[in-house]
This record gives structure tokens, C-alpha cells and sequence, in this order.
């Protein structure tokens, strides 16, 4: 929590193991903060001049970044000056170049797909059911003793 706290704009903290101490009341190295924070996979990076870099810092911070916005501008200075890799936000050309494709409907909008498509095919049927007794009323009506009209048919 230090190191977020006291780093800078592109997630670098200048390493400072007497304010750690400060903080968490217990004594710690370096190469035990780098083996602790970075079990599963590299979270810190140590940089020469004991300085640390926060991997997930500017992703959680800004996102993708953007030359046209100046306080990104500086976390892309920064991150140029030690050569670090950092996500450019996609310009409008680039957009319309890679297109992003719609994605794949939740479990959720499924399910009230699959209930709009009931509820439709169930009105449908009614409609059916209903010029239906009205052909039968009609040929009831005239006596006739085969069917001269089919629903939905000559209507």
C-alpha cells in the first residue's frame, strides 16, 4: 500500500525500505518484497538506482493511454525515459481499421432472448387460433361441409 501511496505518476516508487519499516512495523529486503509480491507473476520490477516499478499501475490507473491528454502525457514521458512498455489508446483511423467485433451474448441476455421468442411464437399461435375459429365460424355458418378456406389463407 506504501509503494501505491508514494509512487509516481507511472507507478515507479523510489525505494525506501526505512518509510516500509515505518509502515509495517517489520523489517523486510528487497528480494523478499520482489519473491512475496511477484509469486504468481511479476507485479514489481526492480529498475536501476533503487527504483521500483508498479507493472499494473498505469493499466489500473488510466487504461490505454492517449497523446492527446496531457496528464498522460507525462505517465508516457516517464515510462519512454526508463523504456518501459506501456498500451497506447487505439486512434479514431486505428478503430476503423480493426473493427470490434460484437461480443457473445451473456447467459443472462440469452435466457430473455429465448423468453421474447416464447412470448412472440405464443402470441403468433393465438392470432393462428383465432383466424382459425373465425374460418370455422364461417363455414359453420354456410353449411358447408368441407373447408373452403384454410386459416390465414383468402382472408
Amino acid at each position: 500500500m506504501v509503494m501505491l501511496a508514494e509512487c509516481d505518476v507511472a507507478g515507479i516508487w523510489e525505494l525506501d525500505l526505512d518509510l516500509l519499516l515505518l509502515y509495517t512495523k517489520t523489517p523486510i529486503t528487497l528480494d523478499e518484497i520482489l519473491h512475496y509480491l511477484n509469486q504468481d507473476k511479476e507485479r514489481i520490477k526492480y529498475l536501476a538506482g533503487d527504483r521500483v516499478w508498479l507493472t499494473g499501475f498505469v493499466a489500473f490507473q488510466y487504461g490505454p493511454l492517449s497523446p492527446a491528454s496531457p496528464p498522460h502525457r507525462k505517465v508516457i514521458s516517464r515510462l519512454t525515459e526508463l523504456n518501459l512498455p506501456f498500451t497506447l489508446k487505439p486512434t479514431p483511423e486505428e478503430k476503423a481499421k480493426y473493427p470490434i467485433k460484437p461480443s457473445s451474448p451473456t447467459p443472462q441476455e440469452e435466457e430473455e432472448e429465448e423468453e421474447e421468442d416464447k412470448e412472440k411464437k405464443e402470441e403468433e399461435e393465438k392470432e393462428r387460433a383465432a383466424r382459425q375459429k373465425l374460418v370455422d365460424e364461417c363455414n359453420k355458418k354456410f353449411n358447408t361441409s368441407t373447408t373452403m378456406y384454410q386459416a390465414g389463407e383468402n382472408l
